[in-house]
């Protein structure tokens, strides 16, 4: 529905809006990368788009001072999604115009929006888009932040600072840091190219107390000595990481490797690949008992939670 702006050249806000989503997938600076290239119909679209507004909007400084004409402030929201208590959003902004510059450029970040019992703040997530899928922020993750703050949910009670979480498959680390807020002690994982953007993410939104006891540590999986050095957990949090069949048995591994006889493995997912989800749920009921945990709000997006816990040997 993005893709056919010059439909929507009569209406401004419309047209800048979704320069803008557009922009959360390609970069004008992808497409003039890709010239010469064989494009997808996507990224033919993407630069037919950009060449219309560019003549239209993007010819001098006056693109910010625009964005403030048809929005009304500084910032474009283009999305925004109610996920239980919890808010997800999408915002676009422009950078400060850098002198000699013709155009101002855009900046984007998600945001999650606690409940006001809970914060008032919202949690603030740049885009970076050369981390493909580990720099977005997926449903499941709202999904497990409202568990995580609801007493009736078998995971909240593990929620202060005396019990460890641990999140496996950290990406930006929403879902840890939200955590970290409601009062765990948390550590968040990745990959070691992802830490860099978990440190940043952990700084921008968390302080004092809460920042002081939430860490960011490299795990592989299926690195044993990188589990052993994050060290056992109460809770582990795993939102989003089945959707590539061939990491299900290291996920596995390490899933079993941070966890005692009393942890809990929160597993949350968008259901996109069922025959896939279902044969890793399988294999981990060889060592753990899986329960499926019903959502106590209507869902939207066929995000599926189960909570795993190690069987006795």
């Amino acid at each position: 529905e993005f893709m056919d702006a010059r439909q929507a050249m009569g209406d401004p806000q419309q047209s800048v809006s979704r320069y803008l989503a557009l922009s959360y997938g390609y970069s004008r600076e992808l497409a003039k990368s890709r010239a010469g290239t064989v494009l997808s119909p996507e990224e033919e679209e993407f630069m037919d788009a950009d060449e219309e507004l560019e003549k239209t909007y993007s010819t001098s400084l006056a693109g910010q001072e625009h964005l403030k004409n048809v929005n009304g402030a500084e910032e474009l929201v283009i999305f925004k999604r109610q996920v239980g208590a919890w808010t997800h959003s999408f915002h676009a902004c422009f950078e400060e115009v850098k002198e000699g510059s013709l155009a101002a450029s855009a900046r984007h970040f998600m945001q999650v929006q606690p409940p006001p019992s809970i914060s008032e703040a919202a949690l603030n997530f740049p885009l970076v888009k050369t981390l493909g899928e580990a720099g977005c922020l997926f449903q499941s993750a709202l999904v497990l932040c409202n568990l995580l703050a609801d007493p009736s949910s078998p995971f909240s009670k593990f929620i202060s600072p005396e019990h460890k979480v641990v999140e496996v498959g950290s990406g930006t680390g929403a879902l840890g840091v939200s955590a970290a807020i409601l009062g765990a002690q948390v550590c968040i994982t990745d990959l070691e190219h992802v830490l860099p953007q978990l440190q940043s993410n952990v700084g921008l939104n968390l302080t004092g107390d809460l920042l002081a006891r939430t860490t960011v540590e490299p795990l592989a999986w299926g690195d044993s000595a990188a589990a052993s050095k994050v060290g056992k957990a109460d809770l582990v949090l795993c939102s989003d990481c089945l959707y590539r069949q061939e990491t299900h048995p290291q996920l596995l591994d390490t899933l079993i490797a941070l966890c005692k006889p009393s942890s809990i493995v929160a597993m949350g997912f968008e259901e996109r690949r069922p025959p896939v989800e279902m044969t890793f749920l399988q294999q981990a009921e060889a060592a753990f008992t899986v329960s499926k945990v019903t959502l106590p709000f209507e869902e939207d997006n066929g995000v599926l939670v189960y909570a795993m816990q190690l069987k006795d040997r």
